[in-house]
């Protein structure tokens, strides 16, 4: 202690060694899961700190933090017609992506730029904090029509297979809004490069409040808070 300049300072080192030390880093074992538990418990550190480790290892991965809430909707997450700005005195509005579809644009890119050795494969992370904070069916829209794993847009004997599919706005679509451009056709699909992240507290919303059909799609892992670390 006699190395820092006051206590606090020893007691921001001393808990962040003993947090590396003793906490254990997020298992990938599913592209879609679900990290759940009492608030305080490090779901979103834990998520956010072991991606950041990879990246510094591996320097090949991606990731977009984003927390959802009461307002978040179609339009923030898949894509959604948004004022642009003014002409003339009228408001003009653009087909604009949704930070998840432009996240999926991204990867999907990387992947079929990886398969031709332009460049290194990426691994995708998006996390989705208080996930139980928004109004789930509204957010996702299509989403789970391509979401599990075995949908996911793949590269088989250069051949694109997985679920493609359209979205309510596709009429809309120019080449910058699609994930996959074939035969003259634009779709938006997930690629197998992309994990998704969720977190959510117990205390605000019961796992069992998420309707069956998103919650067969993940994998649910309950985080407890750490005895060790605090003893």
């Amino acid at each position: 202690q006699d190395r820092h300049k006051n206590s606090d300072d020893f007691i921001i080192e001393l808990s962040d060694f003993i947090w590396k030390k003793f906490n254990s880093t997020l298992n990938f074992e599913s592209k879609n899961m679900i990290l759940h538990g009492a608030p305080g418990t490090g779901k979103t550190y834990m998520t956010e700190e072991t991606i950041k480790a990879r990246k510094i290892i591996e320097g090949n991965s991606e990731y977009e933090l984003v927390q959802f809430h009461p307002s978040y909707g179609y339009e923030d997450f898949i894509e959604g017609i948004k004022p642009i700005g003014l002409e003339q005195g009228q408001m003009r509005f653009e087909l604009k992506n949704g930070i998840f579809k432009q996240m999926c644009i991204d990867a999907f890119k990387n992947l079929i730029e990886s398969q031709n050795d332009k460049t290194k494969l990426k691994t995708f992370y998006f996390i989705a904090d208080e996930i139980n904070r928004a109004e789930l069916s509204r957010v996702f829209g299509e989403l789970l029509l391509c979401l599990e794993d075995d949908k996911r847009l793949r590269i088989v004997d250069g051949n694109v297979e997985g679920t493609k599919i359209k979205t309510q706005n596709s009429n809309l679509w120019e080449d910058k809004h699609a994930v996959l451009i074939e035969n003259n056709q634009r779709f938006f699909g997930i690629p197998e490069n992309l994990y998704f992240i969720g977190t959510m507290n117990d205390i605000d919303r019961s796992v069992d409040s998420f309707d069956m059909a998103l919650r067969r799609r993940f994998t649910w892992i309950r985080t407890e808070f750490n005895e060790r670390a605090i003893r």
